[in-house]
């Protein structure tokens, strides 16, 4: 009897550190297991804010992209603002020396047959097509 109670005890102190082993093992489990989750979770944020700075890097190369287009447009504008400046300045000037030359003209009276002048390339010449008085000599 003294034996059998050794077995038995002894049964109940093999199945307590097998519990205990099971328990360990479980827990190394479990803990394996939360390892790998924060793991996991880490790199998924990790992941998510680089997504972001992504994002954000595209919104500011576009946000760039469109200061240098607006750039671009308002140097357009400004240039083509210039040019039709540059033109109705020259315009205004050939209308004002067309002017004087009329004047001049005018102060001349008609070409010596007595026709009226006509403004060609260079000059004036009389509507009877024989007198010529150039721009240089109405200036």
């Amino acid at each position: 009897a003294k034996k059998m109670g050794r077995d038995i005890k002894h049964k109940d102190d093999l199945a307590a550190v097998a519990a205990d082993v099971a328990m360990q093992e479980h827990v190394a489990r479990e803990l394996k297991l939360a390892s790998n989750h924060a793991a996991h979770e880490a790199m998924m944020q990790w992941l998510a804010d680089m997504e972001a700075v992504e994002r954000e890097e595209e919104a500011e190369r576009q946000r760039e992209a469109q200061r240098r287009h607006e750039a671009e447009q308002r140097a357009l504008a400004a240039a083509e603002q210039a040019e039709r400046e540059r033109i109705e300045r020259e315009e205004r000037e050939r209308l004002e020396k067309h002017a004087r030359a009329q004047e001049r003209l005018q102060r001349m009276g008609v070409c010596m047959a007595g026709f009226e002048w006509r403004k060609i390339s260079g000059g004036w010449r009389c509507e009877g097509g024989t007198h010529f008085v150039s721009d240089s000599q109405l200036m």
